[in-house]
């Protein structure tokens, strides 16, 4: 800013210069003129202060649109034009700058502190502006799962900052290519954040629905009793009997793992002893 306001300064003093030129252009050309028509002086002595008039009226046009760009460099840091006319009044520079950022939001990330010398043409910015009210959600898909990712699928997710609340949203962005260090893929999708309460850095646990997603009957791991390549269960009924049952596991989500047919929504399976009652049934 304050290299804005020396350029402005600059260009007003160019403007006055140019102005005091022309004045003095003009005085010399009509008294060639006069001279002129009164043959006192020859016709090149004439022809020489004409040009001289039109080159002083050229860099007062140049003098005029240099003050102008740097007028609009100021508006641009955020000074009205009642301050930028104040400020061409007085001449001088105030040192007290007030910047205003281009975008409304909120300081995410403050680089610079009080006494620090702050210059104009750094690449690192001082503050970072984010308008938190969309955020990003990033995640990364193991590689065997990639192909089953696609932009417009529905997530669900939950952070440790909001418990009990899941938020939900859908896939924007999918990276082309598979990270080379972490072999997953990065996905991506916007969150809703009027309220504020998500955070940028949060950590969040999400759950990708794939387009062939369908309600399923899930048992807890602890109730499944592996023989060989068989996998079954107790399945208790109302009258208090149990029933060995096989079955076929899916996807495991958690502390549940999908059960693909042959049993039904609303079974009870036995989840604690189930190892020690098939030992006792099969007598060994």
């Amino acid at each position: 800013t304050v290299q804005a306001q020396n350029d402005f300064i600059a260009a007003m003093s160019a403007l006055n210069k140019a102005r005091s030129a022309l004045d003095l252009a003009q005085i010399q050309d009509r008294r060639a003129k006069d001279l002129f028509e009164g043959k006192a002086v020859p016709l090149k002595d004439y022809q020489q202060t004409q040009a001289t008039l039109i080159q002083a009226q050229n860099d007062l046009r140049s003098s005029q649109t240099a003050l102008e760009a740097a007028r609009n460099k100021l508006r641009i840091l955020g000074l009205t034009d009642e301050a930028i006319s104040s400020f061409q009044e007085k001449g001088s520079i105030n040192p007290n700058t007030t910047i205003f950022s281009p975008i409304t939001g909120t300081v995410v990330q403050r680089k610079v502190g009080p006494g620090q010398y702050v210059n104009s043409g750094a690449s690192d910015p001082v503050f970072v502006i984010g308008d938190l009210s969309t955020v990003w959600l990033t995640a990364f898909v193991r590689e065997s799962d990639a192909s089953k990712i696609s932009v417009g699928q529905e997530i669900a997710m939950n952070v440790l900052a909001l418990p009990g609340r899941t938020l939900s949203a859908r896939i924007n962005y999918v990276a082309a290519a598979i990270d080379p260090a972490t072999r997953r893929l990065l996905v991506r999708a916007t969150l809703d954040n009027k309220d504020g309460l998500l955070k940028p850095e949060m950590f969040a646990n999400v759950t990708i629905y794939s387009a062939g997603d369908h309600p399923a009957v899930g048992v807890p791991k602890q109730a499944l009793i592996y023989e060989g390549n068989q996998v079954r269960v107790w399945v208790a009924h109302e009258d208090k009997s149990i029933e060995l049952r096989q079955i076929k596991t899916g996807l495991t989500n958690g502390d549940l793992v999908e059960v693909e047919g042959n049993l039904k929504p609303g079974e009870q399976v036995v989840t604690k002893g189930s190892l020690f009652i098939d030992r006792a049934a099969s007598g060994s």
